[in-house]
């Protein structure tokens, strides 16, 4: 009776494993800010809980000018998109390195998707802080550089050619320059349209 008793006592005990842990992270579906990719730190930089690897907007961004221009060549790719801007950084958590490589990401009002994606192979940095990227066909650059008076603000710089973007384009465009998990977000509202593509400046 008394080994019964036990073996009840036991079985009425609820599990301390986690009932469902989808992405196998080591933390419960309901207490994970992001279920369906693994991120035991539970990284959450803009603390909106939603980790940083589900988050498509971690930071702000700072777009200043930007560019997507069509392909108006009958021999040769011709098109391209470009833009420059800063952002800040929030180190130690944030904290820009190029181990993790860059991508950039436009989607402008009318659906153009136009992206790119510098591994950390094809990124160095400097001893002055500054990271290019530069693709082995050398069509896509981007550099992002400390300014050296706030080193927690960072100049970014890039330009992708060759791309067959074909048109037409209208703003707002959405701006994405993601590192590793961050992703750092805005979006350029005045925009002009002109018989070559978009252009877009922000004050």
């Amino acid at each position: 009776m008394v080994l019964l008793a036990l073996v009840m006592s036991v079985a009425a005990t609820p599990a301390l494993a986690c009932p469902e842990d989808t992405d196998g992270d080591g933390v419960c579906d309901a207490l994970d800010n992001c279920p369906a990719i693994a991120n035991a730190d539970q990284a959450d930089l803009d603390g909106d809980a939603i980790g940083n690897v589900c988050d498509d907007d971690d930071a702000e961004l700072n777009p200043t000018k930007l560019e997507l221009k069509l392909d108006s060549s009958a021999n040769n790719d011709s098109s391209l998109y470009r833009g420059k801007g800063d952002f800040i950084t929030s180190p130690p958590v944030d904290q820009l390195t190029a181990v993790d490589g860059f991508s950039v990401n436009l989607k402008d009002a009318l659906g153009t998707n136009a992206a790119f994606t510098w591994p950390p192979a094809q990124c160095l940095t400097a001893s002055s802080g500054k990271i290019t990227c530069i693709s082995p066909d050398k069509n896509a650059k981007l550099q992002v550089k400390p300014i050296k008076a706030t080193p927690q603000v960072f100049k970014f710089v890039f330009k992708v050619r060759r791309v067959g973007l074909l048109g037409p384009f209208d703003g707002p465009v959405d701006v994405t320059l993601a590192n590793g998990a961050i992703d750092r977000f805005a979006t350029i509202s005045d925009c002009r349209v002109s018989n070559r593509g978009l252009i877009c400046r922000e004050f």
